[in-house]
């Protein structure tokens, strides 16, 4: 048994690299011009249904551009597994984003 194990971990193949959740396409064309950088952090509000219904930055980068861009694509992107009462029926949540940093390409 141990070797079937350690034959299956060797043909695994490696972790792939997630895929950034800001891309050069999404960066604000302000923000590109100006050289704007930084973190933001959002709370969110998750509907029932698990989308964003609300998004509010409590994390600036410093750049109100970056800040609005963070949200917008919060909204049009983002989908979550909703949250469930007691009775299993999908009800609002709210959760903190990771920092989602703004960074231009070297």
């Amino acid at each position: 048994m141990f070797w079937l194990l350690l034959a299956a971990a060797q043909a695994a193949p490696p972790p792939q690299k997630s895929k950034s959740f800001v891309t050069y396409d999404n960066y604000p064309a302000e923000a590109l011009r100006n050289h704007w950088e930084g973190v933001v952090v959002a709370d969110l509000t998750i509907s029932p249904e698990g989308r964003v219904a609300a998004c509010k930055v409590i994390q600036s980068s410093g750049h109100q551009v970056l800040d609005d861009a963070t949200c917008d694509l919060m909204i049009r992107r983002a989908i979550f597994t909703p949250a469930r009462d007691s009775n299993g029926k999908p009800v609002e949540d709210h959760v903190r984003t990771p920092p989602i940093t703004w960074s231009l390409p070297n």
